[in-house]
């Protein structure tokens, strides 16, 4: 494949009949980069290997027909969008490849090349907008997830732990159950302490540690998930996500509820989900042994049974936790105190570090080197430092040193020394000569002596 065809938008022609796909190819191939698959089930092994924006399959197909493959499409490769091409323009086939493919458009055979071309590039066209509004969405899901998480570890760091230790059950049980979907009830652990942002600090630790708390503590901290809801209720995707948070205190009757749980409610799951890992984390913090508490979540009778199953299999550690939880603790403690040095660091009027514990930091090495410098000679400034360096280095050569309680003797520098050398011998001269000017009378054995001399 050249370089100019790879940025070309990916097409996947679908056809039992090799003229048909060689005639379709020969129309697309200047706009698309093309590829051909021979029969429904070979279309799937193309669409796993890659990604294609436009998928266009015949009606008519053996095995399997145009109708049953683009369903398959839309429910595995949403993101594909979906043209039938037929030669049997009959209503039945219409309705189904419309219902059940939701196709994009419906082609009639033998389709003139100005028709397919145009519906294809309308294909490409509603693939790009798609493609970009889910990734908006993704974008700003993400964001608002990190920053609402962030804002819980800020203001309450145990219930941004406990969110974390939910966040790897539930994240287990997923897996365990193969949910579709599993980022809604993952993202819903991550949040399910967040309406705990508006209680007290230490009522969330008494929650969380299993203390016993009086009717109106009860109360209170039992407000907690439905304002977890309410604080996501304005951000888009997140409507599900809030109500399984809602619901995660909530007790229903077990006898009721489907065996199957592809037949519950997404919110009614999540929020059992939560209730369920929020108990069995704590009888695993207890008794550090994962079926014991297990068993002791089964043999509850508000606990239903499938749920409680799909947290078989948890791992501990010698102290009783899951290795993730351990983790997630650690890491949950580091970003605490990350934030909080940073949000000290960005207010305080000067530089400001702190150590793991709170209290400062040591001043970096250049800072100390400094201060002993100071500290040798606290009556110096920023340029007394360089003086004691100097007088030093002096020492180390031998120089004779001031005695201690002397005042030391400013040196010059040898420029300004030279000039006072020059200036001194030309005012020696200027007397010379105004002496002889003030004696002319001088007898000529002194004249004749200074000019042997000379």
């Amino acid at each position: 494949m050249t370089k100019a065809s790879s940025t070309k938008p990916k097409v996947l022609l679908v056809d039992d009949e090799p003229a048909v796909l060689a005639g379709l190819r020969l129309h697309l191939r200047k706009d698309c980069d093309v590829t051909l698959a021979g029969s429904g089930a070979q279309a799937l092994e193309r669409l796993a290997e890659d990604e294609f924006a436009v998928v266009v399959s015949d009606m008519r197909m053996p095995e399997m027909s145009g109708a049953e493959l683009l369903s398959r499409v839309a429910r595995e490769h949403s993101g594909s969008v979906r043209i039938l091409l037929t030669g049997y323009a009959d209503l039945d086939s219409a309705i189904l490849a419309v219902n059940e493919g939701h196709v994009f458009r419906f082609l009639s055979k033998p389709c003139p090349p100005p028709a397919l071309l145009t519906a294809v590039m309308d294909g490409i066209e509603q693939h790009r907008l798609l493609s970009a509004e889910r990734d908006l969405l993704e974008d700003t899901l993400h964001g608002s997830v990190k920053v609402l998480t962030e804002v819980l570890g800020l203001v309450n760091a145990v219930a941004f732990n406990q969110a974390g230790r939910l966040h790897e059950l539930v994240a287990h049980a997923c897996r365990q159950i193969e949910i579709e979907e599993p980022w809604r009830f993952e993202v819903a652990a991550l949040l399910s302490q967040l309406g705990c942002v508006t209680l007290p600090l230490d009522l969330v630790e008494r929650a969380h540690s299993g203390t016993p708390l009086d009717e109106e503590d009860e109360t209170t901290f039992g407000g907690h998930p439905a304002i977890g809801r309410d604080l996501l209720a304005s951000i888009p995707r997140l409507e599900t996500t809030g109500e399984m948070i809602a619901s995660q205190q909530d007790v229903p009757d077990v006898d009721t509820l489907p065996d199957d749980l592809a037949d519950w409610e997404p919110a009614l799951l999540g929020g059992q989900l939560l209730r369920t890992a929020t108990a069995l984390e704590r009888l695993i913090r207890r008794t550090k042994d994962p079926g014991a508490a297990l068993a002791e979540l089964i043999d509850d009778p508000s606990f239903a049974s499938p749920v409680v199953e799909a947290f078989r299999n948890v791992d501990i550690d010698s102290e009783g936790l899951v290795p993730h939880l351990t983790r997630h603790r650690r890491a949950g403690a580091e970003h605490a105190l990350a934030s909080r040095r940073e949000g000290l660091q960005r207010h305080a009027p000067g530089p400001s570090r702190l150590t793991d514990h709170g209290r400062p930091a040591p001043a970096p090495p250049q800072l100390r080197r400094r201060s002993r410098c100071r500290a040798a000679d606290p009556r110096a400034g920023s340029r007394g430092n360089h003086r004691v360096a100097r007088r030093r280095a002096r020492v180390g050569q031998g120089e004779p040193t001031v005695a201690e309680g002397q005042k030391p003797k400013r040196r010059r520098s040898a420029s300004r020394a030279t000039d006072s050398r020059v200036a001194s011998s030309s005012s020696s001269s200027r007397n010379a000569s105004s002496s002889a000017s003030r004696a002319p009378n001088a007898g000529c054995r002194g004249a004749s002596s200074r000019k042997a001399d000379c």
